[in-house]
């Protein structure tokens, strides 16, 4: 039997795993067990989808699922903030969901928005950061109706180019950093 550790699940649950088998939460289990199309999976199975950068990382000592390596780097970025007292907290994933059906968006997927981050300032205020590679035509959608239904709240849309600046300027202190922005690798 392996290890057991907390880990936080995509959708935000906390919970235990057993090392040497990795898997979501109950919750999220019961969703892909139920296929993408069933009411419990509400917003499609992210688990199922692939990828080569997308996965399980430990950072900071707690296991998470990744939807890229940009958004794990940006994730030891926040951290990396944190430690040094230049923001106060963060959140992957946070809980809080934008509805846009309640005005009058029909439902669908873009239907509602949920960042990547949400981010509480040292001195006052909280924002959310989107890290996108590539702008795909439904977060366009997401991103112009929180600027048209929620426009009082700040979202940051964080890209490759982004990530280029924060990996010259940060990338070799931050421990972890998987890097390859703008053609460099960087192994730690």
């Amino acid at each position: 039997m392996g290890r057991l550790l907390t880990a936080t699940c995509q959708c935000g649950r906390v919970y235990t795993i057993n090392w040497t088998h990795p898997k979501p939460c109950p919750e999220c289990e019961r969703k892909i067990k139920d296929g993408p199309d069933s009411p419990a999976a509400s917003h499609g199975n992210f688990y199922e989808r692939s990828s080569a950068s997308r996965g399980w990382r430990v950072i900071g000592g707690v296991r998470r699922y990744f939807i890229n390596r940009m958004e794990a780097d940006y994730f030891r970025y926040l951290s990396w903030l944190k430690g040094k007292g230049l923001i106060r907290e963060f959140e992957h994933q946070p809980k809080r969901e934008f509805d846009f059906m309640k005005f009058g968006v029909r439902r669908g997927p873009s239907s509602f928005y949920r960042a990547d981050f949400r981010v509480e300032q040292v001195k006052a205020g909280e924002y959310y950061v989107e890290v996108k590679g590539y702008m795909d035509p439904k977060s366009k959608t997401k991103l112009k109706r929180m600027s048209k239904y929620y426009s009082d709240v700040r979202v940051d849309v964080v890209v490759v180019k982004d990530m280029i600046d924060i990996e010259a300027s940060a990338g070799m202190l931050i421990k972890g950093w998987e890097g390859k922005y703008g053609g460099r690798t960087r192994h730690r």
